[in-house]
């Protein structure tokens, strides 16, 4: 009922205090779980570009860690968390967390994933049962945070740093109207 791709950009050598990460390779960035109007090609072509700009994301947060991104295509059942569809999304998130789990033990490492888009901190806990070496926060709760905020920091940052181009007289984001897309 599902098809996940989870690409991994670049993997790094881990060495942590935690026993899960100490010289394991790993990469990190979310998991995401939707619907796409374009079909299995869109999900994973997102897939490979979001783990290439995770790569990106991480080293400028300062993380030593390589980027990864997993997407959970879905046609048949409504993604949300809260949708009506809630045992099937569950019954996908359970299997993909054991196949998250699996694929890392067989290269020496993997991914350490957590929540993106229709993805709620009840999932991850939920994954985690299945894959506790793979589930950010509980792997690695040096780097949990909920992803909300600082996305939300790094656009209003990112908007800050384009005003001057799209408003060389007057750069200044007061009275500016953005959209965000």
């Amino acid at each position: 009922g599902y098809t996940a791709y989870i690409s991994i950009h670049r993997l790094t050598k881990i060495q942590s205090l935690s026993a899960v990460l100490d010289g394991q390779w790993r990469a990190t960035g979310g998991t995401r779980i939707k619907r796409y109007a374009d079909g299995k090609l869109k999900a994973l072509l997102e897939a490979l570009e979001l783990s290439k700009e995770m790569s990106y994301e991480n080293a400028g947060a300062g993380m030593k860690i390589g980027g990864s991104k997993s997407v959970i295509y879905v046609d048949k059942i409504d993604p949300r968390p809260s949708g009506p569809d809630t045992e099937a999304r569950r019954k996908i998130l359970v299997s993909y967390a054991k196949a998250v789990e699996e694929i890392g033990k067989s290269i020496g490492g993997g991914i350490l994933t957590g929540q993106d888009q229709n993805i709620s901190n009840e999932d991850v806990d939920l994954m985690f049962q299945h894959a506790p070496t793979s589930m950010v926060p509980h792997a690695a709760k040096q780097w949990s945070r909920t992803p909300a905020e600082p996305t939300a920091v790094g656009v209003v940052a990112a908007i800050e740093a384009a005003i001057p181009f799209a408003f060389p007289k007057n750069p200044v984001l007061k009275g500016k109207v953005v959209a965000v897309q």
